[in-house]
């Protein structure tokens, strides 16, 4: 089941970019966690990519994230609506990720959270 979806930003400019969002969506981030060289940030609706062009760049061509309460299945139900799996589970900062690449060409990010990045995201949802 889909729990969430983003509208990813990619900035070289985390202050900028945070300032604006912090501005417009009323609140705090949800949560800032590290990513190899870059930040990774949510603020509402927003998941922020923070961090040097060069490693921003593998990301560009990917939709998401869009976050499931179990990847397992998601992959599952995936490959049965004929999407590739691109990347496999792998685990990152926030709990695991997948990438998918549609019939159409379109590659998605998957993410199953950790529970307590979920609850935290979920709990600030709704104190908005």
């Amino acid at each position: 089941m889909i729990l969430k979806t983003y509208s990813r930003i990619f900035t070289d400019n985390l202050d900028g970019t945070l300032d604006v969002l912090k501005k417009m969506v009323g609140r705090e981030p949800d949560f800032r966690v590290p990513f190899q060289d870059m930040e990774v940030i949510t603020i509402g609706d927003f998941c922020i990519l923070a961090g040097p062009a060069d490693s921003i760049k593998p990301f560009l061509g990917a939709v998401g994230p869009v976050i499931v309460d179990d990847l397992a299945q998601t992959q599952a139900a995936l490959e049965k609506a004929g999407a590739e799996i691109v990347a496999p589970i792998t685990k990152v900062p926030t709990g695991w990720n997948i990438f998918s690449r549609n019939p159409d060409g379109v590659t998605i990010e998957w993410v199953q959270w950790r529970p307590d990045i979920w609850e935290r995201v979920k709990n600030a949802s709704n104190n908005t």
